[in-house]
């Protein structure tokens, strides 16, 4: 329908309450595109029609008239007193308020509205012509039009809500800031990873700027280039400081290997112990090992050295549980042991030589004051790059949770877009934080800020409260009595929310998965479960994903 025919028919609608005839409708559209849709609205209702049938109201019965006609409903307190009090002033005609408040028109108000001239406009294409034009016939169409629950743009905009809390929920799953994957990430956790990274970052910030620990660490090199140059000096006296640190890592790594071969030797033999009765061994320093027998107070080998001075199991013991396992901790042990010592000893004589090359240097006997300012150099140096390299991970910490901050904030402000979409279709969300008696509910298997789920419950007492559920559900109506924990009910190929009166009102069970409504498990139903008071079953309807009332 072109835009000046369907103002011209919203026009019929509004002001006589029937759709327009052929005739009526292309005469006005003319005008309307000829001087404007404005131009035409109070000579479209200077009419002998509208003076015929509502010519003798007052003026409050001509505005409820109007709210009649447009939405099926009286006009609303405020809005009576609000356009009678304009009429009574004369700043606007009937026929300007009638636009006024239909292109003001929002939620259900709209849809009826728009279902009314949607009807009038199909039987004008029909029925318009002068000999098939049927007076009474034509007004029972409008006034008969219901929109039912059929609220695109608010579902359009309920999607946008679910799509931008569903965001925001596998954001947060997405996040472990604890490091355990079985405990959700809260918006507050989200907060404090950012409070404890900026906190520890100032914290660290009282040691220094970063331009601070730069020059910290451009000190620390300057004096270790000072000791390389001293030490470079002295004929012999570089190679004989890098072999000594050489041999001193080579000697802490095999003390190292020496503890862990220890600990291995224990742990077996404890396990060895164990699996033979809790015998108690004893392990010599050659790794030989024997235990008292308990019964004949005898001493019993277990590991002995061979003529060849080899480590091996005593003839007593070859049938003793876990002896071979104790003969190789124990062998690898010695081992770990004898290598510790031969590097300790090597790093005590690459001292010795560098001892030897400073006193001929002029040093006092024992003391390395060369190598000394070497190592204390070298320390320096490392201390001052563990902090620049502290610093940077602080600040990426930050930075990190920043980002998280960001993110969550983004998504929020997503999800603020998204509910302030809904509001502008004329409804009052559910919110917690809200005092508002709300219109719309959603439904939701979690928990969400603006959504109802599992124990839920709240009042269905007005003709413009929505329940949205989506397009998944079908009803299904249970008798009184009926238990859905102990018998089947409905399809196990269809998901279903079962409608059950019950005392105060109407329990609704929903299933998550197609079976559950048709499989009992003891008792329970693995659904979730919200109960809708004021209202009976039979009173609700459930069109195009709302459960509202008929």
């Amino acid at each position: 329908m072109a835009t000046s025919e369907n103002f011209v028919q919203q026009l019929y609608v509004a002001y006589y309450g029937r759709p327009a005839d052929s005739a009526g409708l292309q005469y006005w559209a003319d005008r309307a595109d000829a001087e404007g849709q404005g131009a035409i609205i109070n000579a479209f209702g200077a009419s002998q029609e509208f003076q015929d049938n509502f010519g003798d109201l007052s003026n409050a019965n001509l505005v409820n008239n109007l709210y009649d006609q447009l939405f099926g409903r009286e006009a609303d307190p405020d809005g009576l007193a609000y356009y009678t009090g304009v009429l009574n002033a004369e700043e606007k005609s009937l026929a300007e308020i009638a636009v006024t408040i239909s292109n003001a028109a929002q939620g259900s108000d709209k849809q009826t509205f728009d279902a009314k001239v949607d009807a009038a406009a199909e039987y004008t294409a029909e029925y318009g012509a002068a000999e098939d034009y049927n007076l009474e016939a034509a007004k029972a169409v409008v006034a008969d039009a219901d929109g039912g629950v059929y609220q695109p743009t608010l579902t359009d905009a309920i999607a946008g809500l679910e799509s931008a809390e569903q965001a925001k929920a596998d954001f947060l799953d997405s996040l472990d800031l604890d490091d355990n994957p079985d405990t959700d990430t809260t918006e507050t956790d989200v907060q404090n990873e950012l409070t404890t990274a900026q906190a520890a970052l100032s914290s660290d910030e009282t040691n220094g700027s970063v331009n601070d620990l730069n020059a910290d660490l451009q000190n620390a090199q300057d004096a270790l280039a000072e000791a390389q140059d001293d030490i470079s000096d002295v004929a012999g006296l570089r190679k004989a400081i890098a072999d000594y640190q050489a041999a001193q890592e080579t000697a802490q790594t095999a003390q190292e290997a020496a503890n862990d071969a220890t600990a291995e030797q224990a742990g077996e033999e404890v396990a060895f112990e164990g699996k033979n009765g809790g015998i108690d061994i004893t392990i010599g320093a050659d790794g030989t090992a024997s235990y008292t027998d308990a019964d004949t107070s005898e001493t019993v080998n277990v590991l002995v050295l061979n003529d060849d001075d080899e480590l091996v199991v005593a003839d007593d013991a070859q049938d003793m549980d876990g002896v071979d396992a104790l003969l190789t901790d124990v062998s690898a042990n010695l081992e770990a042991q004898a290598a510790s010592t031969d590097a300790n000893e090597a790093e005590a004589d690459a001292l010795t030589e560098v001892e030897t090359i400073e006193e001929e240097n002029g040093a006092t006997s024992g003391d390395t004051p060369l190598l000394d300012a070497l190592v204390t150099a070298q320390g320096q140096v490392e201390t001052a790059q563990e902090a620049i390299e502290t610093r940077e991970e602080l600040q990426a910490d930050v930075d990190a949770a920043q980002a998280d901050a960001d993110q969550l904030e983004s998504l929020n402000d997503d999800i603020t877009d998204a509910e302030e979409a809904i509001a502008e279709q004329g409804v009052d969300l559910n919110d917690a934080d809200s005092a508002v008696e709300a219109d719309l509910y959603i439904y939701a298997e979690e928990t969400g800020d603006n959504t109802v789920t599992d124990g839920d419950s709240f009042a269905m007492d007005s003709a413009d409260d929505l329940f949205y559920i989506g397009n998944d559900f079908t009803r299904v109506d249970l008798e009184d009595g009926v238990d859905l924990t102990a018998t089947a009910q409905g399809s196990a190929s269809t998901q279903e929310v079962f409608f059950q009166d019950v005392s105060g009102g109407v329990e609704l069970s929903f299933e998550s998965e197609a079976f559950q409504g048709s499989a009992t498990t003891a008792g329970t139903f693995e659904g979730n479960v919200i109960t809708l008071t004021g209202v009976s079953s039979d009173e609700l309807q459930l069109e195009n994903g709302y459960i509202s009332i008929a």
